[in-house]
């Protein structure tokens, strides 16, 4: 589809068999574990800038045995290397000294580690058909489970640690999700042999491969909470890793041939297919984005941002994504595939741009959900993404448009001439959930402001422009909100308009409330406003109108006004006695038998006080 990767030989002839690789990002080294047992560092020659050269050194003394697999562990300056005899640790700097080996277990068929926020390395291995954990503490590998090892079906062909507490196995039938979380949370002082009764880590779930022919492959995508498992010859399924269940919202990704080694480097999958072929494909959407030819290639690992390695027993390859990045991307939003230009975009700001294009798409393919929830996700100003509903925008904020930039703008100015009624419904209710959700935001930014403010904790105090700007929001959500739910939910009107922090604006509210002969609704937008007078003035009309409000309704809301409203009951009673003297005279005597008794009660706490 276009040119992800660039390619470049860095070395061109080893003086040795490599058999596997290892990335050390941080300072720009690549290591090359040998057949022979001999570590090559590769780096960049930084004498030379005219142009990428590389070059290498040897450590003949690294291992005595074929190295296996390394990894390099970056926090700690170490290497672990497998050999086909025992498990080592190795210094990462140079001369690669020997810190520990574990040689009680030969045979080992997998490791792999995990760094925990105390800065602990856990090492899981499968020997003996068991599952052994080790941690790495003080310069000494010391085994977790010695007394209890997790009995296997058989030695695993792949261990990966995926995540804080997650361990897949892969056997020859079958992947086992394995829960860590026993090992991971313990303190790691505490003595190894006292905790040997404790919990056992717990197998959360198993997966059957589809065939026992094919080596087993196992990526932890890195930043997602994602794995990927090649069950199928040519097919990569995705996992969670905590529970094991397939993740239903990316789909297969489906190589051209049988994947013989793959690795994920962001936001791609790459496999080493037969015929001496690199594939890469992006993951989600999944699409075949690049094929590169390399003689041999055998082994494949991230090298960091931009950067992929490939190895074959002579040759290392330096796969580069950086230098057509912007091409790419350019190219991505030509063809609308937004999702993925927005994978690859470099900057916050670009991301952001491209994601509102994305939401923009999903917009106008009635995907309204998913357009809301990028706009959720992008925290996109609310009054920007108003812009798809102008006939929701209040009249105080039409203004208030100007002061977005043209461009902006252009990607919420959607026509809705073609938008069928059951369409735009879908798409008030979608945006009813995405109000919702940063009215709760706001609100709770608000309340905490008045809490530590009260509490005199200037830590979470807003600044005064920010209180005025959550509390715009509040006011400009609510109103459209009201207008929202008159159209599609006009149940919920009243609970909005009851709600404590009802912020509408009133004008808005009132001319909504009186143009869908919501009478009830508005009666209660008066009195949360304390607009008493519109509130018995717009009571008395509809006495006169209908059945369902009569005297009674004027009666009941004077009695429960306070004594500074008395003008207002006074000029209120008069229609009451007319229409009923009665009910009016009742009314009267008890509001001011009422009064006198709650004077009293006053008048004696006063007392009890002095």
């Amino acid at each position: 589809m276009y040119e992800a990767y660039t390619n470049e030989e860095i070395v061109s002839k080893l003086p040795i068999e490599a058999s596997s690789i290892g990335s050390y990002v941080s300072k720009g080294k690549l290591f090359i574990g040998s057949r022979q047992g001999h570590l090559i560092t590769c780096n960049q020659n930084s004498a030379d800038t005219s142009k990428l050269h590389y070059e290498y050194q040897v450590c003949r003394t690294f291992e005595r045995r074929p190295i296996i697999g390394l990894q390099v562990v970056e926090s700690h300056d170490l290497i672990i290397c497998l050999t086909d005899v025992h498990l080592s640790i190795h210094d990462a700097v140079e001369p690669f000294k020997l810190l520990d080996v574990c040689s009680k277990y030969k045979s080992i068929s997998a490791f792999s580690h995990f760094v925990t926020e105390s800065q602990t390395i856990h090492i899981a291995i499968s020997a003996r058909k068991h599952l052994h954990i080790f941690k790495y503490l003080l310069g000494e590998l010391c085994e977790i489970n010695e007394c209890a090892p997790i009995t296997l079906p058989e030695n695993a062909q792949a261990v990966v640690w995926c995540g804080v507490n997650n361990l897949i196995l892969a056997f020859k039938c079958e992947f086992q999700f394995w829960d860590m979380d026993h090992f991971l949370h313990r303190d790691d002082l505490i003595d190894e042999k006292s905790m040997s009764l404790a919990k056992s880590p717990t197998k959360v779930e198993t997966i059957r491969t589809e065939s026992n022919e094919i080596a087993p492959l196992i990526v932890a995508m890195s930043g997602l909470q994602i794995v990927a498992i090649r069950r199928e010859i040519s097919t990569v399924e995705f996992f969670e890793p905590n529970s094991g269940k397939m993740i239903t919202h990316f789909n297969n990704c489906k190589f051209s041939d049988q994947i013989l080694s793959l690795t994920y480097h962001h936001p791609y999958l790459i496999g080493i297919l037969p015929k001496n072929l690199l594939e890469i494909r992006s993951v989600n959407p999944p699409m075949l984005i690049q094929k590169i030819p390399l003689l041999r290639v055998s082994v494949i690992c991230p090298g960091g941002s931009g950067i992929v390695y490939a190895a074959s027993e002579s040759q290392i390859w330096k796969l580069c994504s950086e230098r057509h990045l912007q091409k790419n991307i350019r190219f991505l939003i030509e063809e609308k595939q937004f999702e993925l230009a927005a994978q690859l975009a470099a900057s916050p700001t670009q991301r952001t741009a491209i994601n509102r294009q994305l939401a923009a798409k999903h917009f106008l393919e009635r995907n309204f959900s998913k357009c809301f929830e990028i706009h959720n996700r992008l925290n996109t100003d609310v009054l920007l993404v108003l812009n798809l509903f102008p006939f929701f925008i209040p009249d105080k904020y039409v203004a208030v448009i100007s002061r977005y930039a043209q461009a902006e703008l252009q990607l919420f100015e959607v026509s809705s001439e073609n938008i069928t009624e059951n369409e735009r419904k879908r798409a008030t209710q979608a945006l009813i959930q995405f109000l919702v959700s940063r009215r709760a935001e706001c609100i709770a930014l608000v309340n905490q402001h008045y809490l530590d403010y009260n509490n005199g904790n200037s830590e979470r105090i807003l600044s005064t422009n920010e209180l005025k700007r959550q509390e715009a929001s509040l006011e400009l959500i609510d109103t459209v909100l009201l207008k929202c739910y008159i159209k599609v939910n006009p149940s919920m009107v009243k609970s909005l308009l009851r709600s404590k922090n009802c912020c509408c604006i009133v004008s808005e509210a009132e001319k909504d409330l009186n143009q869908n002969r919501m009478f009830e609704e508005l009666l209660i937008l008066y009195e949360k406003r304390k607009m008493y007078r519109k509130y018995l003035e717009l009571l008395q009309r509809e006495v006169k109108k209908h059945e369902t409000f009569g005297i009674k309704d004027i009666v009941h809301f004077l009695r429960r006004l306070k004594r500074d409203q008395m003008p207002l009951i006074l000029e209120f009673s008069a229609p009451i006695l007319s229409a009923n003297i009665e009910l009016g005279v009742q009314f009267l005597f008890i509001y001011s038998l009422l009064w006198m008794t709650k004077k009293q009660t006053q008048n004696k706490g006063a007392k009890n006080q002095a």
